[in-house]
């Protein structure tokens, strides 16, 4: 456990936030017709329950909706199964 040893009211005390920024660390957020390009994003999207789009060739071929699971080769939403090489899923 890393931290740095403080004095507080004239006795030692271990404080472990004492080796962290002050500064706001940067939060992935989705934005509208975000384009999910890899498995993090897949990941983060399922986990925060994110609607989703299934675009194919620049056209909208599903309204999508949470994604339920994923594979390498295919995304499950609404029951439905679509190929990750011919399909683009963007955050609805």
């Amino acid at each position: 456990m890393s931290g740095a040893k403080e004095k507080h009211s004239g006795q030692e005390c271990f404080s472990p936030m004492s080796n962290y920024s002050s500064e706001r660390r940067e939060v992935q957020v989705f934005k509208r017709g975000q384009v999910l390009n890899n498995d993090a994003d897949f990941d983060h999207a399922m986990w925060f329950g994110r609607h989703v789009e299934v675009w194919q060739n620049e056209k909208l071929i599903d309204y999508g909706g949470k994604i339920e699971m994923y594979t390498d080769d295919a995304v499950k939403i609404n029951g439905a199964y679509f190929l990750r090489r011919n399909c683009e899923f963007r955050i609805r």
